[in-house]
Formats: structure tokens, sequence, C-alpha cells
């Protein structure tokens, strides 16, 4: 961390010009149109977060967003994948995007976010389970779109941001990029590199942790990443008053790749003694947007190649392995939503979607492959002081290559999803809206025919999730007060869970395995608060806070949803001083929750923060000292999986 604080001294020597400023939104990779976002009832209830945001908490990679984001946890598995939970939906229940793109791994439909480098977000928008249909299927929990940025203005301009902490962890981070009249780029390379991360001293009965390591075992990481996007707005057409038309097209490619380790939680003969000895993902996102007469089609494509290899090791030294598995995965498709406005406040979205999803088992010589599809369409209409909405959509999937479960191959599910809202203006900005939808999640392949390096006995009866999905919520926006509230209700149907089963092998050996099943139903709601306070002009107090159930039920047995905390709660306090300087206190409190009746206790994280900004001439240099977790609170991502304790870290951004 040493070089880290060497570079400060170096780095206001370069005089070049302001960047930040002149960042927008990437605006071609929304899913849903800026027409119909305006007055959509869905959009009033979703939440958005800008890059301002994201590097005021000094996050690196999307796995460190979790306390903007309203009732969401970001958890680590047991597989070491950083995985986002929201408002009791997990991981796979949500639909994750980047520039409209799946960013999903549809394998297993989900995402490692820690992969994810924030230096390329514009913004964030979340969406809870009542959103748009017009996102497709396998999104009944909810949604996060991710939309990286742009330069705003015609000129040159660039980031270098520096990050380090203890047990040797650093990011290097440089951003550049320019706009001549139509034409807009972006580039973006990241390089992370950890030993791993330091555990509380307050821990107890941590398994498999080395007593003179300070840092948790087998958590290090060394990976790059790699963003690039170009934007072209064609000349609009103004002859015509009454047809006018403008185009765009656009391109972005993202990649990453790298190792890691994986902290092991305890399951006895179960654990896991993993590393990933390499990840690599390529993707290309191809979006369009085509206005004439009041109309606008969207188009997004994409080609995304993801291959990993996972070591499987004897035990917690590492040394021997006793097993690897080398996985590849290739998915492309498109989404075309066709917008029309009928008449002055109604607009009818037409949504097509299709997608092929292609998995490869090298080490078993197994093919998997699988084909999803959706129609719809969302009507939207405006009129005084009302918006009302209703939307409808056919989803089906079909398995065609299911390994060596060939008697699956072929099989398809279809389902439909629909939704309904509105909205009530207040005036002012200030909003009642209360939505309604009925979603679909299939069951992905890796849930249905995969053993996970002999965790699993596998389950290729598993039937398609079902969510039906209430909110009724405020947004209020005074003159230094915005105040966001909500009440949400799922109640799901044929829930996937996973229990521990004992399978008797041929020679009458007992191996106890996991397996998975349809819980008969289950349900989990809430109250939402989120309110943001200039409570002086040197002063701004924030607060998100959530309460909380979730339960399913097995027959007459009703059982807690594992790792759905009761009761969430993020604060901060930031304090603008004099000479460009601020210091920023947060509090983190997460309530109690469950795993198979086992209860995971509550925990309350402090972080500080402090930033000092060195203005020259017409170059920034943005310095900051973060302390995390300052009382070393032991907190737990999972049972016997332990989060970060007390640590120091330290960076800088320099604008140009």
């Amino acid at each position: 961390m040493k070089y880290t604080f060497l570079l400060f001294f170096f780095i206001p020597f370069l005089k070049l010009f302001a960047f930040q400023d002149t960042l927008k939104t990437y605006r071609l990779g929304e899913i849903i149109s800026t027409s119909t976002a305006d007055i959509s009832p869905s959009s009033v209830a979703n939440h958005e977060v800008s890059h301002f945001a994201i590097d005021k908490i000094s996050a690196t990679n999307m796995s460190e967003v979790e306390t903007l984001i309203p009732s969401a946890s970001i958890v680590t598995n047991s597989r070491g994948e950083s995985l986002l939970y929201l408002r009791g939906a997990s991981d796979r229940q949500l639909g994750l995007f980047l520039n409209g793109a799946p960013l999903n791994i549809g394998w297993d439909n989900r995402m490692d976010l820690s992969l994810i480098p924030t230096s390329i977000v514009g913004s964030m928008n979340i969406s809870g389970a009542g959103g748009s249909i017009l996102y497709g299927p396998n999104a009944m929990g909810g949604v996060l779109n991710i939309l990286t940025r742009e330069r705003k203005e015609d000129g040159f301009g660039g980031i270098v941001k520096i990050d380090g902490k203890e047990a040797n962890s650093y990011s290097v981070d440089a951003s550049l990029g320019g706009k001549d009249g139509s034409f807009s780029w972006l580039a973006n390379a990241q390089k992370q590199n950890s030993d791993g991360f330091l555990i509380s001293k307050n821990h107890e009965g941590l398994v498999n942790q080395r007593e003179d390591l300070k840092m948790a075992n087998n958590t290090d990481r060394n990976f790059y990443s790699y963003f690039a996007n170009a934007e072209y707005k064609f000349a609009e057409n103004k002859e015509d008053e009454d047809c006018k038309k403008s185009n765009a097209i656009g391109l972005s490619l993202l990649g990453f790749g790298g190792e890691k380790g994986v902290s092991s939680q305890p399951r006895g003969e179960k654990t896991r003694f993993w590393r990933y000895d390499g990840i690599q993902r390529n993707m290309a996102i191809l979006n369009g947007s085509f206005i004439f007469c009041g109309n606008t089609i969207r188009i997004s494509s994409w080609l995304d190649s993801y291959g990993q290899t996972i070591n499987k090791f004897a035990s917690s030294d590492y040394s021997e392995i006793k097993k690897k598995a080398e996985e590849d995965d290739l998915s492309y498709g498109a989404h075309i939503i066709y917008n029309l406005e009928l008449g002055e406040g109604e607009i009818i979205d037409i949504s097509l979607l299709a997608q092929d999803i292609q998995h490869t088992n090298i080490s078993d010589n197994q093919d998997y492959g699988q084909y999803l599809f959706s129609f719809g369409a969302e009507y939207n209409l405006s009129f005084k002081k009302f918006t009302l909405s209703a939307g409808a959509a056919f989803d089906m999937t079909e398995y065609y290559e299911t390994g060596e479960h060939t008697g699956q191959e072929g099989k398809q599910m279809d389902d439909y999803s629909l939704s309904f809202g509105g909205v009530y203006k207040l005036g002012n900005n200030n909003n009642l809206y209360a939505n309604y939808s009925r979603k679909t999640r299939f069951p992905t392949m890796r849930e249905q025919f995969d053993e996970a390096l002999g965790k699993f006995f596998v389950n290729p009866n598993l039937l398609p999730e079902k969510a039906n999905s209430f909110e009724i919520g405020s947004d209020f926006n005074f003159n230094k007060l915005s105040l966001k509230s909500a009440v949400f209700f799922s109640q799901y149907s044929d829930l996937i869970e996973k229990k521990d089963t004992v399978i008797v092998s041929d020679n009458n050996n007992a191996e106890p395995l996991e397996t998975r099943v349809n819980l008969s139903s289950g349900r989990a709601g809430g109250i939402e608060i989120s309110a943001l306070w200039q409570a002086h002009r040197r002063l701004n107090l924030s607060l998100m806070t959530t309460y909380m159930f979730a339960e399913g039920r097995q027959g007459e047995k009703t059982v807690k949803l594992n790792y759905k905390p009761q009761i969430k709660l993020f604060s901060y306090a930031v304090l603008k001083l004099p000479y460009q300087s601020e210091v920023r206190s947060e509090i983190d409190y997460e309530g109690t929750q469950w795993y198979d009746a086992q209860e995971l206790p509550p925990s309350l994280v402090l972080n500080l923060r402090l930033g000092h900004k060195i203005i020259f001439e017409s170059t920034v240099l943005d310095l900051y000292l973060r302390l995390n977790n300052l009382l070393d609170e032991a907190r737990y991502s999972k049972i016997g999986i332990p989060e970060s304790g007390r640590t120091i870290m330290a960076g800088t951004s320099f604008i140009f």
C-alpha cells in the first residue's frame, strides 16, 4: 500500500482537462425507453443510482455497492461468488443486465458482481418484483440494469484511480473518453490484486482457518478487466415536421479474466476446498435506437463467451487436487422493443426476446443447450393526474441438449407474465403508486443437471418458480427532503430450495449430498423506507431501512427462507468542510437471518471516510482515507463464511 501513497505526490504535477463532470449515462442501453419511463407506474417505483454516488463510497467493483440499493444484500456463497439478493428474492430470481444485455451466466442465471468494475458504471436502475414485463422471463424478483458511462461534451479527458488497502490489496484503473460531434467513445482498463481480506478478531469457531493468518484462508484474487464503448448519432431529419427521424447505434465490449480462491464453508464431508484456476469472459453488445414519426425501435443484441476452471482440493492446505472442472459457455440473442405512441399520453411497447444458451462441461465431455423466448406488450395511458399500465407476455424455454440426461432432451416449459400498475400525481414531483405482477423463473440447466463436483444429487424434474407480487408506495420530493416508501409482498409457488439427502450407492455406502426440490409455496414481504435530507448547506443525511419476513412451506411444515435478513438499515452523514474536504460516516445494520433453522446473528458495522480535493487549474486530484468496520464486528456472509474485519483503505482519483 505504500506505493499508493507515494503516487499522491507525483500526480498533482500533471495539468490536463477536467473530465468527471462531462460524463453521462449511455442511454442506448436502456430497456425501458425514456418516453415510457416518464409515465410508467413501474418506473416511478424504480431506484436509480448515479456514478457520483458510487464514487462517494470508494467502491472498486460491483460487490461493494450493496449500501446504495434499498433492501439489498450482496452475499458471498460457497462458490466464492458475490451475489445480489433483493427484497427476499435470491440471485437466480433477479434479472441482471449490462446495457440491455443479460449479465447473468445463462447456465446458472447468476453473476459474480465482484468481477464488474464500478468505474464503467454510469448509473444503476433497480426495479422491484412488481416491475415491467419488458425485461423478459427469469426476473420475477426484480431487475438491476447497469448502464455504462460515456462522454457528454465535445473534447477529450480521463480518470486514473488508484486504491490500496491492507492485505496487500490494490486496484489500478484508467478511463479515457472523447466526443466529437455525433461520435463519442470511452475506454477503461482495470487491474485488481489481493492476498485476501482481513478477518475480525471477534470471529469464533471458524473452520479451515489457519491460526497464523490474519486473512481469511484462500481468499486471494488477481483479476484484470477491459471495457470499450462507441456511439454514433446520425443527423436528425428535421425537414418533415410531421415525421422527424433520429437514429443512433452503439457498440460495447466487456472482458475480464483472472484467478481466485474460495472461502470454504464448513459442511463436514461436503466442505468445498475450491480454487478458480482461471476465469475468462468476453462480451459484445450492439445497441440501436431508431426514431421515426414519434415511434421508436430499440434493439439490444449480444454475443457472450465465458469459461472457467475449478480445482477441487482434498483439504484446506490446497496441495492435492482431487478433481477438476473445465467449463465453457456461449450465449447470443437479441431483444427488440417497438415503442408506439398511439396518441397524447398513450404508449404501447411490444417486446420480442430470443436467446440461445450453450454450456460445455469439458472435463466430462457433456454438452447442454437451452432456448429462451419471450413475446409481450405493455400499454401505458396517462390522463389528468393518473397513469395506468397493463402488460402481458408469453414466456417459453426448451432444453434441447441435456448432457447424459438424454431423456430430458427437447423438454419444454412455458408460462405467462402479467403486470398492472397505476400512479396518482400529487404535483411538484410527488406521486402515489401501486404495482402488481405475475412472473415466472424457469429452472436453470445447472440446477437440473449438474452435480457440482460431487456435491449434488441432481433432480431433472424441477418445475418453474412463480411469483405474484404487489407493491404500494409513495415518492415525495420537498425542497431539501426526498422521501420514498413502499409496502411490498410476494407470494411464491414451487420455490426451488436446497435440502440435505443421503444417497445409497451400489456398494451400499451412504453418501451425504444435497438436492434441489420445489417447495409447495413461499412468501416474502415488508416495508421499505428511504430518505435524503439536506439538513444544512454543509450537512447531508440519508437513511435506507427495510423490515422483511420470508418463509416457505413444504407440505404442512413452515420454514424460514434461507439468508433473508429481517432488518436492513443503512444510514450515512456527509459533512462538507472548508477547503474541499468532507467527512462521511456510515451505519450498516443487518438483522437476524436463517439457514436450515440455523440462526445467523445480527451485526452492526460502522465506517468512516475522509475525502479531500486538490484543484490545479482544470485538473482535480481527489484523495480519500477510509476505515471500514471500525468496531471489527464479526459479520458472516453465510454460515461459516466470514466477511471482512476492520480494514484501512486509501486511494486517489486523478481527473483530467
